[in-house]
């Protein structure tokens, strides 16, 4: 069964057409999405276990009282919750027939690529795909959030066009785990790059020479493989979710500095942009 009736056409102003989503979870990026969403003629059903979350979701969002209600009938679900632990403990209570008429289940939390593989080998009998967003909660209200996705071809071909309406998705391989170690070595790569301009920073302003020339230099290696969202976020606010000994504030502040660090050395493009 295929989604066709959900695919955007240019020639008509980037719209999908009627499709029913479920999104379970209205944190940063839950809300964010959703909100997205609602400015289209998809069907948008929520669902968070603090109901008063997201005030500022439309009239056309259908607030469900349970996660349940909120998967039913829905052609697709979008797991946008804060851990592997809370994706799991909300999915059991989602009825097993409820879940085989789902056409795809996305999973976007926050998990490790153990987690990520024991949640795809609990549910993995189901429509199921999982997978990392490269961005902020503004990045996918602006539906310029990177994804990467992991599991079978046909249930990501089911799920694209709605989670391209959030951003670009990419299919990265097809168990769980993959799009969690790219994202793992990306953000390894930023705050790699990040300490080493601090300490090139501190290593010319200690012999007291001007850093325009370091400046110059980095900029003409235009090291820039990602997008500037994955800097930007981190001006204006932190995360407190953490997960296991991962804290995300942790990799927000060193975001910043670095940021701040790019821009005190007078870096055009700070190597992201």
């Amino acid at each position: 069964l295929l989604l066709a009736p959900c695919a955007r056409s240019e020639d008509e102003g980037g719209e999908i057409e009627p499709v029913k989503v479920a999104v379970l979870g209205l944190g940063n990026m839950g809300c964010a999405a959703a909100m997205r969403l609602s400015g289209t003629n998809i069907q948008v059903s929520v669902w968070n276990r603090s109901p008063n979350r997201c005030p500022q979701l439309p009239a056309n969002v259908s607030r469900a009282s349970t996660a349940e209600a909120a998967c039913k009938s829905a052609d697709i679900v979008l797991l946008m919750l804060s851990n592997a632990n809370a994706t799991n403990a909300v999915l059991q209570t989602v009825d097993h027939r409820t879940m085989s008429d789902v056409l795809a289940i996305v999973n976007l939390n926050s998990a490790s690529s153990v987690e990520a593989k024991e949640l795809e080998e609990a549910y993995g009998t189901y429509a199921y795909i999982s997978g990392v967003m490269l961005a902020d909660p503004s990045g996918l209200i602006n539906g310029q959030c990177p994804m990467y996705l992991g599991g079978p071809e046909d249930v990501f071909d089911l799920a694209r066009p709605v989670l391209e309406f959030l951003g670009t998705s990419m299919l990265v391989g097809s168990t769980a785990d993959v799009p969690v170690i790219y994202d793992q070595a990306i953000v390894s790569s930023l705050l790699a790059y990040m300490h080493a301009i601090s300490v090139g920073d501190a290593l010319i302003r200690s012999a007291g020479l001007p850093v325009g020339p370091f400046a110059s230099f980095m900029d003409a290696l235009d090291v820039r493989p990602f997008g500037k969202r994955l800097l930007e976020v981190h001006e204006t606010q932190k995360y407190e979710s953490t997960d296991g000994e991962f804290s995300t504030n942790l990799v927000a502040d060193f975001y910043k500095h670095g940021l701040a660090t790019c821009r005190d050395v007078g870096l055009a493009s700070c190597g992201f942009l």
